[in-house]
Formats: structure tokens, C-alpha cells, sequence
């Protein structure tokens, strides 16, 4: 399963979205169930429930400096997380430390957008700042560098 390209939906007056068909549709059969989390840069970022495990194993793979520093981490993730399924018509609720993180509000759009693995969700307010030519504001993550196994943050030049 490959997540790729960019859609946009609206959240309803209920706090559900509908999640893309292309998206839906590279759920293994076997498991159609999401988890969403709190991703870097202000947006959420939700993968297929099946690949929670290999997350997991990130967490656990020596990536940080001490134990603290990789409970903190996945406690600052997991802070808000929700598993869904869609419904019958493909809608997911998000919760309100969800909405409040990525900054999306009721009968306003947001962006899905695919990064192979997951499915990020964003303001697209956000995006379009995260995406500016020059790169936006520097944002170096420290715990999120050692959490993807880089030496060192990456700078944007």
C-alpha cells in the first residue's frame, strides 16, 4: 500500500470527515481501520492500524537518547489518538485535541494528503505555509530527527 496525491474534503458540523476513496480503497481487506496521532509541523497523521506495530518498534529501537525522552515523545503522539473506521460513507470523527492540534474547525476544509506509509491531514492554511518555496520558518525537531534515525536535525536551507 502506497499513499500518494492530495484531496480535499470539509468537516462536517459532527467533527467527521470523509476519508478519501483513492485512500480507502489501499486499505488491506483484512483491516480498514485507522489510527490517527498527532504529527509534526501541526498536522495529524494517520495510519493503517496494521502498521501501529511498526511504529511501536520505532519507539523501541534506540533512536533516543534515554527512555524518558522516547516515552515523552510517543506520550506527545499518542496525546489525543483515536483507531476509526470508517463508516458506511467513509467519514472518520476527530476528536477535539485532534482538530485543536492541526487547527481545523467545523465546516472548514482540510487537506489529505498521502506520504507513502501514511496519510497526513492538514489546515490547508498550514500546508501551504509547511510547502513555501523557501521552506517557512526553521522548525528543527529534535526528537523527531533521532525518532526517523537521523544523526543530526536536518536544516533547511
Amino acid at each position: 500500500m502506497i499513499f500518494i496525491g492530495q484531496f480535499g474534503h470539509v468537516v462536517d458540523e459532527k467533527g467527521r470527515v470523509n476519508v478519501p476513496v483513492k485512500f480507502r480503497d489501499q486499505l488491506p481487506e483484512s483491516d480498514k481501520q485507522l489510527a490517527i496521532l498527532k504529527g509534526l509541523d501541526g498536522r495529524l497523521v494517520m495510519y493503517p492500524a496494521s502498521e501501529m506495530e511498526n511504529l511501536m518498534e520505532q519507539f523501541a529501537g534506540g533512536h533516543f537518547i534515554s527512555a524518558e525522552e522516547a516515552r515523552r515523545f510517543q506520550d506527545q503522539m499518542l496525546d489525543g489518538a483515536s483507531v476509526e473506521k470508517p463508516d458506511s460513507q467513509g467519514r472518520i470523527p476527530l476528536n477535539a485535541a485532534q482538530m485543536e492540534h492541526a487547527g481545523l474547525t467545523k465546516k472548514n476544509p482540510v487537506v489529505f494528503s498521502g506520504s507513502f506509509k501514511r496519510i497526513d491531514i492538514w489546515n490547508p492554511e498550514r500546508l501551504k505555509e509547511f510547502l513555501r518555496p523557501d521552506g517557512g520558518p526553521p522548525n528543527l525537531e529534535e526528537s523527531a530527527s533521532k525518532f526517523l534515525g537521523a544523526s543530526k536535525p536536518e536544516s533547511r536551507s
